[in-house]
Order: structure tokens, then sequence, then C-alpha cells
């Protein structure tokens, strides 16, 4: 026999958060991950459970969770990605110009692919 777990705090969501998330979906350049979030949190605003959404979206029920509670405290904001630590990635110059305009190795066999190489700073 299943024991009920924890009450869970119910998702609503207002006609304009609602558009919101819907043109996330529809947005072509959308991030895959905000268009994920999106679909659970309207998933869930539509009444369904933790389970049947992470069966629906074939995710983790966990994942469901973590994103819930996220719109929950904080709404929209709390499904856009936090900034990462560290300082950001600068693509040098050599990067940036045609694949065969880089530099190749040296010497390279009739089995290795010329390589280009660039360099992070």
């Amino acid at each position: 026999m299943r024991r009920p777990g924890p009450m869970i705090p119910p998702l609503s969501v207002t006609d304009a958060q609602r558009a919101v998330l819907e043109g996330w979906l529809r947005r072509r350049p959308t991030a895959q991950a905000s268009a994920q979030r999106s679909r659970i949190v309207l998933e869930c605003a539509g009444g369904h459970s933790i389970m049947e959404v992470s069966l629906r979206l074939r995710i983790a029920p966990d994942t469901v969770r973590t994103w819930r509670r996220c719109f929950i405290e904080w709404g929209l904001d709390g499904l856009c990605d936090d900034p990462r630590p560290g300082v950001p990635r600068k693509i040098t110059v050599p990067c940036t110009a045609s694949p065969g305009s880089g530099v190749r190795n040296s010497s390279p066999s009739s089995t290795q692919k010329p390589r280009l190489t660039c360099r992070f700073t």
C-alpha cells in the first residue's frame, strides 16, 4: 500500500504568465531548456501531478519538482538561467575566421584529418 506524500502547494498561473510561457514555447530561438521549463509549468498548472508530468515529458520527477518550486517561489524569473560563475570566455580572432584559414597541423598524415586550432582566453 502506498503512503500519500506531502501536500504540494497548488500552482496557479495568471493569464499574463501563461501568455509568456506559451510564447517561449512557440519562439524558434528559445533554448530547449527554457522551453522544457515552460512545458513543465504549464502541465502542472493544468492540474497534472508531478508523476504524470514527468511521464508525459519523459523527464525525472525531481526535475519537475525543482522547476515547479522555482516558479512558485520566484515566478517567471525563477525559470531563467542564472549566470555561470567565473569570467566569461572570449574567442580570439583566429577562431572567428573561415575554416580554411585556420592554423593546421604541421605534418598531417594521410589518415589524419587537418585540425583547426584556436585559443580561448
